[in-house]
């Protein structure tokens, strides 16, 4: 059996096994996060992710087939366009997939002085699939940027997507201007907003958040129920639920926003910025 065969045959058995259900494909992209995250296998991990990538589409039918899509975000369609093109991010059913309303937010941040983050220490909170946090260490190459969500999912498809960009097709290093990959630059923690930095003493220069809704009105008993193993449309929800409806403070994220504020005095430093949608999801 040739390598190319084998290779071939290791997608197919992949493929198999995300289409049986969302929680089979997480699982089986959760061995792939295994396998990236030690430098002994990392090579073969991203090779085998790219092969992957070639095989599927990144159409609604492989989404609903295979659980789970990998597609290109174009960045050089936005103001101040610089270094790479696009970057390759991947989704799957349990977290939430990016809208025109999070689009809008990145080109809100386009708008402002490159020195808004520049060699900053930023948080993005609700981070999703991590695409905004990795474009902004792309373009802006901040001292260290967390991308931060309450889902626990959220969090290991963004390292995913992070070794994806920051390595190429054969899992080479990919380094910016300063020498350095988006490996060195972002980081991806599990957060009720910004618990993570207050837990662990991370000082911030900037926090950015595209918050679009409110969540549970009850956070403590969120937290006791939002576990990995959690149902796919549960976590689905962490992003995309309205719980008071009615009151235009919970349809336009500001409930969320002002406790995001309140825990963000806490941790920014001096002269710090905080940057939020407060458009709410169109």
């Amino acid at each position: 059996m040739t390598a190319a065969t084998a290779t071939a045959e290791a997608v197919e058995e992949f493929l198999r096994k995300c289409e049986a259900s969302g929680d089979e494909a997480y699982g089986a992209f959760r061995s792939v996060l295994e396998k990236l995250e030690d430098p002994s296998s990392r090579t073969q991990a991203q090779v085998f992710l790219s092969d992957l990538q070639k095989r599927v589409d990144d159409s609604d039918e492989c989404l609903n087939k295979y659980h789970f899509r990998i597609q290109d975000v174009v960045l050089d369609q936005y103001e101040g366009y610089q270094g790479r093109k696009n970057l390759t991010m991947m989704v799957i059913p349990s977290i939430f997939i990016p809208e025109d309303w999070s689009f809008t937010f990145y080109e809100g941040l386009n708008r402002h002085p490159d020195s808004i983050l520049k060699d900053k220490t930023v948080a993005e909170l609700g981070c999703g699939n991590g695409w905004i946090t990795i474009a902004i260490a792309e373009k802006w190459l901040p001292s260290k940027v967390y991308g931060l969500d309450i889902n626990p999912r959220a969090i290991k498809i963004s390292w995913i997507n992070l070794y994806l960009n920051a390595l190429d097709e054969i899992g080479q290093p990919i380094y910016d201007a300063e020498k350095k990959t988006l490996l060195d630059r972002v980081e991806f923690h599990e957060s009720d907003l910004l618990a993570y930095c207050r837990d662990h003493d991370v000082k911030l220069e900037r926090i950015v958040g595209c918050i679009p809704q409110i969540l549970n009105p009850n956070p403590d008993a969120m937290s006791k129920i939002i576990t990995e193993n959690a149902s796919e449309e549960f976590l689905y929800s962490l992003s995309n639920y309205c719980a008071l409806q009615g009151f235009v403070e919970d349809q336009f994220g500001l409930g969320l926003i002002a406790r995001a504020v309140e825990e963000g005095i806490g941790v920014i430093k001096p002269s710090g910025i905080m940057i939020f949608n407060m458009g709410g999801c169109p």
